[in-house]
């Protein structure tokens, strides 16, 4: 592992925050030319004045398939879902580079007032399986009036260690 970096004036930790506070960093990367390129990290876990994680590209997330009357934006990539009670269903694909079991958390919304949003897991909790496979992830989403575009994410991490993890966060919004 490398050292911890530093901010300013050479201290390793921001104005105000103490050596050994945790946080979350986001990294989020749009292409200019052409919106629908776009990703982002993941939530990563930090440690002020510790050594930043290693990189990991483990476990990848993607939209695979998203089930009419709901669609995939081809401008901006974001699942657009109709207002109504009806779950729409999306796919996933999680390529898993190790083998092993993997738990797959429930998908949570960014911004959800009044519970507008409602994204439910449809698989399996847990995945088991060989190296370097591509395994399906369903979920089920609707959206109720008034439903704030936003961005919904879905999350597996091995079981065997928490700091190899793989998170996809897509932009939501309901039909015009």
């Amino acid at each position: 592992m490398g050292s911890p970096a530093t901010c300013g004036s050479g201290s390793p930790s921001p104005r105000g925050v103490a050596v050994g506070t945790a946080g979350q960093l986001r990294l989020a990367v749009t292409s200019k030319r052409n919106a629908v390129l776009s990703g982002d990290t993941g939530n990563i876990a930090l440690t002020v004045g510790a050594a930043p994680p290693p990189p990991q590209d483990k476990i990848v997330l993607a939209v695979s398939s998203v089930f009419t009357p709901g669609s995939k934006s081809p401008t901006d990539g974001a699942l657009v879902i109709p207002v109504g009670n009806t779950n729409i269903r999306v796919d996933f694909t999680a390529l898993i580079k190790d083998a092993g079991t993997y738990n797959i958390g429930d998908p949570t919304i960014a911004s959800n007032p009044n519970n507008a949003w409602i994204a439910l897991l449809a698989s399996s909790r847990s995945i088991t399986t060989t190296a370097n496979s591509n395994n399906q992830i369903t979920i089920g989403i609707r959206s109720q009036a008034g439903a704030p575009a936003t961005n919904l994410t879905l999350r597996v991490t091995s079981a065997a260690d928490a700091n190899v993890f793989g998170e996809i966060s897509v932009p939501i919004r309901t039909t015009p």
